[in-house]
C-alpha cells in the first residue's frame, strides 16, 4: 500500500470565522435531541394516519420551483459551481417547500397507486427577513394526499394536525380553516378584476395582524408623486383603478360575517356570495364542519375563519392554519391546502391534491419559549468508566452485552482517571455509570452507579445487565 503523505496546513492562510451566515444555526444535543423526539412524535401520527415517507433532492431546477412565473416573488436561493479553475452559474436552486417537489415527482411518477398518501422531512430555504421563528434554512414536515377531489382528504389533513398538535403537547391550539373558492368569489362580489385576486388575498391574509383599519388602508391605494401604491408595490398611473368607497363597503361586509356557529357563519356567507365558485366553496366548508362534528374532533381545536387565505398561489380550495393559543405572535406552526393545479405544471394530468407542513424550527422555538422544551445534553444511557487500559477487552465485552440488550452505551476513550471520568459522567447528565477495575473482574463482579438515585450496588457479571435495565424504569 503506498504511503500517503499528510499535507501540512497552509499557516500563512486566513483563519476562517466559525460563525454561521443570518437566519440559518445550529442545535447542539441539548436541543437536537428534543427536536428529534418533536420529530418522531410527527412521523408517528402521520404512520397511523396512513402516511408513507417519501425523500426528494434539496436542489430542484428552478423552472420546476418558480413554474417560470414571471410574477413569482419568493427569494429563493439558486445554486452556483465553484470549482478550482472556473465558476459557473447553474439553473437549479434550493427548494423553498417540499409541496412542488412533490408534484415534480409525481408528474414524473404518472403511474404511482393513488392516492398517493406521502410524508416528508427535510430542510427549505427562503431568502426571507429574519426574526423570531423564523429562519432562512428551516426544517419542514410534510403530509399529502394526492389523487383525491373529495372534501373528506381535506378533513383528513384538519384531524391529522389536530391529533399531530395534542400528541405533541402543545397546549391550547386552533385550526383555522377557510376555502380558496369563497375568496375567489370576492371579485364579483366586490366588482374587481380577477387578476387583481392575488394581491387581494395578501392583504385580507394580514387581518389577524394588522386589523380591519390596517387591511383598509392598504386597499385605499393612493396616490404618491403621479404613481399608484399597491400594498407595498408601486404601479405606474392608470395601470389598475382603485377601490371605490362602495367597494370597500363590500369588502368589510366580508370582513365582519360574524356567527358563534360555524354552519350559521357558512349561511350568512351564502346569502352575500352569489358566485358558483363561491357556492362551491361554501358547500365544501359546510361538510368539513359536519365530518369533523361526526369524527368528534373537539371543536375547541378547530375554527371556520374567512380571513385565512395562505400565501402561496397555488392553493385552489380548503386552506388551513393551526396557531398555539398561548404564542400567538409567532404565527402558524402547520399550514397548507389544496392544491389541484401544481401538478399539472410539470404535465398534461390533472391530479389533485391536498396537504399540510408543520414548521419543525418555528414549533421548537415556540415551545421553547414556553418552557416545554426540556434541554437533553445526551442519549447515552450507560457509561463504561476505564480504569485500566489492560481491561479493554473486557470493558468492550461489557458494552456489547448491555448494547445488545438495548441499553445505549458509551466506553470513556480519553485520559482522565477516575474522579475526571465520573464528573464527565455527571456533566453529561448519564444515569448509569459502570466501574469495573482489577477487583471487579478478579471477582466477576461490576459495580452499577445510579447518578440520579445516588446509589451505587455490586452484583455477579451475568447479572448486571438486569441490574441496569431495571436502574433504567
Amino acid at each position: 500500500m503506498p504511503i500517503v503523505q499528510k499535507k501540512e496546513y497552509d499557516m500563512t492562510k486566513e483563519m476562517v470565522t466559525p460563525e454561521s451566515p443570518s437566519g440559518v444555526r445550529d442545535y447542539p444535543p441539548e436541543e437536537m435531541i428534543p427536536r428529534m423526539a418533536i420529530i418522531n412524535t410527527v412521523r408517528e401520527v402521520f404512520e397511523r394516519f396512513g402516511f408513507d415517507p417519501l425523500e426528494t433532492p434539496a436542489i430542484e431546477r428552478r423552472a420546476a420551483l418558480t413554474g417560470n412565473d414571471p410574477d413569482f416573488d419568493m427569494d429563493i436561493y439558486a445554486a452556483r459551481i465553484y470549482g478550482k479553475d472556473v465558476i459557473a452559474e447553474s439553473d437549479t436552486a434550493l427548494r423553498f417547500d417540499l409541496t412542488v417537489p412533490l408534484a415534480r415527482f409525481v408528474a414524473a411518477n404518472p403511474d404511482i397507486a393513488k392516492p398517493f398518501k406521502r410524508y416528508q422531512y427535510g430542510s427549505v430555504w427562503r431568502g426571507e427577513k429574519v426574526q423570531k421563528g423564523r429562519y432562512r434554512e428551516f426544517m419542514q414536515f410534510d403530509a399529502d394526499s394526492v389523487g383525491v377531489s373529495e372534501t373528506q382528504a381535506d378533513v383528513e389533513i384538519v384531524w391529522l394536525i389536530a391529533e399531530t398538535l395534542a400528541a405533541l403537547d402543545v397546549g391550547s391550539f386552533t385550526v383555522r380553516f377557510n376555502s380558496r373558492k369563497i375568496l375567489n368569489g370576492l371579485p364579483e362580489y366586490v366588482g374587481f378584476d380577477p387578476s387583481l385576486i392575488v394581491r387581494v388575498l395578501k392583504t385580507l391574509d394580514k387581518f389577524d395582524k394588522i386589523g380591519w383599519e390596517g387591511v383598509e388602508d392598504e386597499l385605499r391605494w393612493t396616490m404618491e408623486d403621479g404613481r399608484v401604491l399597491v400594498s407595498g408595490e408601486t404601479l405606474l398611473d392608470g395601470d389598475v383603478p382603485a377601490f371605490n368607497d362602495g367597494q370597500i363597503a363590500r369588502f368589510k361586509a366580508f370582513s365582519e360575517l360574524d356567527a358563534d356557529e360555524p354552519l350559521a357563519l357558512l349561511a350568512q356567507a351564502s346569502e352575500l356570495l352569489a358566485s358558483d365558485v363561491a357556492q362551491e366553496g361554501i358547500a365544501e366548508l359546510t361538510t368539513m364542519v359536519e365530518s369533523l362534528r361526526a369524527i368528534g374532533v373537539p371543536e375547541e381545536n378547530w375554527q371556520l375563519d374567512f380571513s385565512v387565505a395562505r400565501g402561496l398561489g397555488y392553493y385552489t380550495g380548503p386552506v388551513f392554519e393551526a396557531v398555539l393559543d398561548d404564542m400567538p405572535g409567532i404565527g402558524s406552526v402547520f399550514s397548507g391546502g389544496r392544491y389541484d393545479g401544481l401538478v399539472s405544471r410539470f404535465s398534461d394530468l390533472q391530479i389533485p391534491a391536498t396537504g399540510a407542513s408543520i414548521g419543525i424550527d418555528r414549533l421548537f422555538a415556540a415551545l421553547k419559549e414556553m418552557g416545554k422544551i426540556e434541554p437533553k445534553k445526551t442519549q447515552t444511557q450507560a457509561f463504561i468508566m476505564v480504569l485500566d487500559k489492560k481491561f479493554m477487552n473486557q470493558y468492550n465485552a461489557l458494552a456489547r452485552d448491555l448494547r445488545a440488550a438495548g441499553v445505549r452505551t458509551a466506553i470513556y476513550f480519553g485520559k482522565e482517571r477516575f474522579g475526571g471520568q465520573l464528573n464527565y459522567a455527571l456533566k453529561q447528565q448519564i444515569p448509569i455509570v459502570i466501574i469495573c477495575g482489577g477487583n471487579e473482574f478478579d471477582a466477576n463482579t461490576v459495580t452499577v452507579k445510579n447518578t440520579v438515585a445516588e446509589v451505587q450496588k455490586t452484583v455477579a457479571r451475568d447479572e448486571f445487565v438486569e441490574l441496569v435495565q431495571d436502574e433504567l424504569k
